[in-house]
């Protein structure tokens, strides 16, 4: 047998030939000559971006303060032309290039944590003064991060989809853009987030144009189309860079949503596939604030029921006090429909015993959260039902009681078996029943609010206060930067690009708010503010000192508009106003007076009829914490924490 293994290469080795050296057809010449082209437009910036840390380096150990800033603001727009690659295919190289300035959970290093790395952490000894010993962190900063540009110019992709995964890349810069650019997250300091995100644009507009040359007329057209589109995105950025004052529900409407729009255009006339990879951000819209655009199921398990008697199932088990071990309160008790799923207090009111007491978030969005509770013990809906279950201070009854209570009523077990399709005993067991609520919970619509129907294009349903909100909280209120849109949290974000493109369930992480968790002495963990939907339970409880209006009253004079903002979010009744037009024409506030229907759930479908008032909740105190913990690195998950 080894003497005939070289005759068999021999002998296959012109057989791979013939598979692999077939004369390219004129499409994949094309497609070849494309990807060579946008390779060497990628090349090229990365270079720039190689020669402006040279010149910083220079700069910083020559103490010359002036150039070394200039250096680095020309060495973080180079990075911005090509983040849309660097994000998508090597995320690891991102956070070591560009990461937020925060330690960061490692279990290979010595003691569990990495220090924070890259051009934040430069950022922050240069500006807005250079520190005294900024030289030594510039050097040390640069020298860590020379391997990873090195491993940048040896990265090529590779694979069948490559140009799918391109046009993908480039689709979810223009989320990132949207997001956390406009929200300056990794221009904190520099305040340099508006004129960035132009630069970030020019290279999604340069890696497109690597396709232009085609003799095909309707590729021409559309590419023509979205050329003008992100050309003038780019003006509108550059020609309005105070981060402060500049109009970004007006430039999400005018130019994201179309550059959006023109980008899938241009992508089918080239006949390129989309990616089809399971991920949160659905892969049929074309912007991350598209109605649909946030698929709701992402996060369900395998077992999940779709079945509409399922769902109604579920909301009868959700006011039903039968669930408490007392029989005197539900999960309705503190997730008030008429308080957009909260209770409308500073802390839930609970029942004697041990345990952390928070607030009770809103469960409008919890379907999009990847983890459940501040410390994340829960990865799904229904674990935390169990867990809501039996803790002693809210339903004080396992899940497995509540079942054998349950199986007591003819009525509820009738309704299993239909819903389930199953007769006797196995049609009422303690997994169906977490089935049944999650259901429930995961047909509540989010995204429906005002501030949705606005960022779709119309705008008028936003007052000019409200705007100003907007403009504030994205911008001088630096709330953003933990609170991100779409869904005004740390978990499902807009920061697409950060799951990796082969498609691994990772959550959109978005997790890099600004707050350490000390609850644990000797343990340190980082994640994002509690409580992702804050923005529409801040709306309901302005009482709440932790964010919202309240909070940036006490740091900015024209914090108003930010509160009326965070109200706006909750709001979803449907308005027939007469559109004006300009379609971002700013309604006088009094033409906008709004009246509160605490009788129903505010303003929309839910997955049940929304014009029914829904049944009145047990008066006993709100549950502790049934709420949702926003996206962060992973970290040992505590069950034996009574915190919520």
């Amino acid at each position: 047998m080894p003497r005939a293994l070289p005759l068999l290469l021999l002998l296959a080795i012109p057989v791979g030939g013939l598979l692999v050296q077939r004369p390219p057809t004129a499409a994949r010449a094309a497609t070849i000559s494309a990807q060579e082209r946008v390779r060497a437009i990628y090349l090229r910036d990365l270079g720039t971006l190689e020669a402006a840390i040279a010149r910083l380096t220079d700069a910083a150990n020559a103490h010359r303060d002036q150039a070394a800033q200039r250096a680095f603001r020309q060495a973080r727009a180079a990075y911005k032309r090509i983040e849309y690659r660097v994000a998508y295919e090597m995320p690891e190289a991102e956070v070591e290039i560009n990461g937020a300035p925060l330690p960061r959970v490692n279990e290979y290093a010595s003691d569990g944590v990495l220090p924070p790395a890259g051009l934040q952490v430069i950022e922050a000894v240069l500006f807005p003064e250079p520190a005294a010993a900024g030289d030594s962190v510039v050097a040390s900063q640069i020298k860590l991060m020379r391997p990873t540009l090195a491993r940048l110019r040896k990265q090529r992709t590779s694979g069948v989809d490559r140009d799918a995964w391109l046009f993908d890349a480039l689709r979810q810069e223009l989320a990132r853009v949207s997001t956390l650019g406009l929200a300056g997250f990794d221009a904190t300091i520099t305040g340099d987030g508006i004129l960035e995100s132009a630069e970030a644009l020019r290279g999604v507009r340069e890696a497109a144009a690597g396709y232009e040359p085609d003799a095909n007329p309707t590729v021409r057209t559309r590419w023509a189309e979205l050329d003008r589109r992100l050309g003038a995105a780019i003006a509108a950025l550059e020609g309005n860079p105070d981060f402060d004052r500049f109009d970004r529900l007006g430039f999400l409407v005018r130019h994201a949503a179309p550059i959006g729009r023109a980008l899938t255009d241009y992508q089918s006339a080239l006949s390129v596939a989309r990616i089809q990879r399971p991920h949160t951000w659905s892969g049929e819209t074309s912007t991350i604030f598209d109605a649909g655009a946030i698929d709701p199921l992402y996060y369900a398990p395998s077992d999940l029921s779709r079945d509409p008697r399922v769902v109604a199932l579920g909301r009868r088990l959700f006011f039903s006090p039968a669930l408490s071990a007392g029989g005197t309160r539900a999960c309705a008790t503190c997730d008030q429909p008429g308080r957009a799923f909260t209770d409308g207090r500073r802390l839930a009111r609970t029942d004697p015993g041990p345990g952390r007491v928070r607030n009770t978030p809103t469960l409008l969005h919890a379907s999009v959260q990847p983890f459940q509770f501040a410390d994340q013990r829960s990865w799904s809906l229904e674990d935390q039902v169990a867990v809501v279950m039996a803790n002693p201070r809210e339903m004080n009854q396992p899940i497995g009681a509540a079942v054998a209570r349950l199986r007591q009523d003819t009525a509820v077990a009738r309704e299993f078996a239909a819903a389930f399709g199953e007769t006797g005993p196995r049609a009422l067991i303690e997994r169906r029943l977490q089935l049944s609520i999650a259901a429930f919970v995961r047909s509540l619509p989010g995204f429906a609010s005002w501030f949705d129907r606005a960022v779709q294009g119309d705008t008028t349903a936003l007052t000019a206060s409200e705007r100003g909100g907007f403009d504030l909280f994205m911008g001088k209120a630096a709330c953003a930067t933990c609170h991100f849109p779409p869904v005004f949290g740390g978990g499902a974000s807009a920061d697409a690009a950060r799951v990796r493109a082969r498609g691994d369930r990772r959550a959109l992480p978005g997790g890099h708010g600004r707050r350490q968790d000390r609850s644990r002495p000797g343990r340190r963990r980082f994640r994002s503010c509690h409580g992702p939907p804050a923005c529409v339970q801040d709306a309901v409880a302005p009482k709440r000192g932790a964010h919202g209006a309240v909070h940036a009253q006490r740091r900015l004079p024209d914090a108003g508009g930010c509160g009326r903002f965070l109200r706006s979010r909750r709001r979803r009744r449907n308005r027939h106003r007469a559109a004006e037009s300009d379609p971002l024409a700013r309604a006088a506030p009094a033409e906008r007076a709004r009246e509160a229907r605490p009788d129903r759930v505010p303003g929309g479908a839910h997955g049940h009829d929304a014009g029914r008032t829904e049944p009145a909740a047990p008066r006993s105190g709100a549950r502790l914490h049934c709420g949702h913990a926003p996206a962060a690195p992973r970290h040992p998950r505590h069950p034996e924490r009574s915190e919520g």
